[in-house]
């Protein structure tokens, strides 16, 4: 199909990692926003997995950091480092640890050294010379740095105040499209119910985060038209 999509914030949910995986055809691409792990059961799984698939890109999330800052506080005795694990464990990551914990010893070194080696965004020019920006949190188009050195790694990490501000009407930002995860849909709209992107400051930003932990339903982003493919545990749905 020679297709490039995006997709974002599985959190252990296999079976909707499963359905995207076999949709995918061998020449698609795909780009990971990450938060891949955490609060679901099969976190380790989904990220092996997205490592070792050749035709995505996986960006990190505010969940990956916490497993790597997790992971490293575990093994420190300062106060610091237990705020980090109580952090992971606060927001979901029990089942990750139990399950990275019981790899062997080479894979954790190996699973550890690849996740934090993941970038921060990306940048995606589409078929119709649309640039498009993703990473897991979005951020404001004065904030979506081209150019990797200079990213802002907290931010596109972390950061949802950008969710409330209006767009920069400035001419060079005419051509940008930002798509992010991180903050559920159902968040912004405040309604439990919601489940489906969100394409809101004049269609320059899209949120691809469904919910996917309580919603069971998540969703394949195409890039160069911008039209969304759903799916829950079942398969695809629309």
């Amino acid at each position: 199909m020679n297709k490039t999509y995006a997709f974002s914030d599985l959190h252990g949910n296999l079976d909707l990692w499963k359905h995207i995986q076999g949709f995918l055809d061998d020449s698609d691409m795909a780009f990971c926003l990450g938060d891949c792990c955490d609060r679901g059961l099969y976190g380790i799984k989904i990220m092996q997995d997205i490592l070792n698939d050749s035709r995505i890109t996986y960006l990190q999330g505010n969940h990956e950091r916490m497993f790597l800052n997790g992971i490293a506080a575990n093994s420190s005795n300062n106060a610091f480092g237990a705020y980090n694990y109580l952090l992971w464990m606060h927001n979901g990551g029990s089942p990750t640890a139990d399950l990275f914990y019981n790899l062997p010893d080479e894979e954790q070194v190996k699973l550890y050294d690849e996740i934090y080696k993941l970038k921060y965004s990306c940048v995606y020019i589409n078929k119709n010379n649309k640039i498009v920006f993703l990473s897991h949190a979005g951020c404001q188009p004065s904030q979506a740095h081209l150019d990797p050195a200079t990213e802002t790694k907290y931010d596109y990490l972390w950061n949802r105040n950008h969710i409330d501000l209006a767009w920069d009407k400035s001419p060079e930002f005419d051509d940008l499209i930002i798509v992010h995860g991180h903050t559920p849909v159902q968040y912004i709209m405040q309604d439990e119910k919601y489940e489906e992107i969100l394409k809101y400051c004049n269609n320059h930003k899209i949120d691809i985060d469904i919910g996917a932990y309580v919603s069971n339903v998540t969703v394949l982003l195409d890039l160069d038209t911008f039209e969304p493919i759903y799916f829950n545990t079942k398969g695809r749905i629309k």
